[in-house]
């Protein structure tokens, strides 16, 4: 249902936990995990260091990122990464307890932020 949805041109917004169905989660134009809502520490994040890395958030960031326009660091706009990962996925922040992309994208050691010039957040991928 959610596919044929999308496919009329509408977006299709899904809400559930990890045992949701990946078929659904895909079909979702954004997919929220109530379960990394619940547990967002009221809105302020979380900075646990010692939560594994998602490798699936890995990958969708990566991809994102390899896909963005980088300047002559090798920094991209961190909203222009955000909306590449939004546009293959179901990607949000908040799927893994962060209110912001930018806290989401400093607790993970794969990348570094810096604010541009311009006040604009840039990211690095290190590795």
């Amino acid at each position: 249902m959610a596919q044929r949805i999308r496919e009329d041109g509408l977006e299709v917004y899904g809400f559930g936990t990890a045992k949701t169905p990946q078929s659904f989660q895909q079909a979702c134009t954004r997919f929220f995990d109530v379960a990394a809502l619940a547990s967002d520490n009221n809105g302020t994040g979380s900075d646990d260091s010692s939560k594994p890395i998602d490798t699936e958030l890995l990958d969708v960031l990566g991809a994102a990122f390899k896909a963005s326009k980088r300047d002559e660091e090798g920094y991209a706009d961190l909203s222009e990464l955000g909306q590449r990962a939004k546009a293959v996925s179901s990607f949000a922040a908040r799927n893994y307890g962060y209110t912001r992309l930018s806290d989401l994208i400093r607790a993970i050691p794969n990348f570094e932020v810096k604010t541009g010039a311009d006040g604009r957040l840039a990211v690095k991928r290190l590795r």
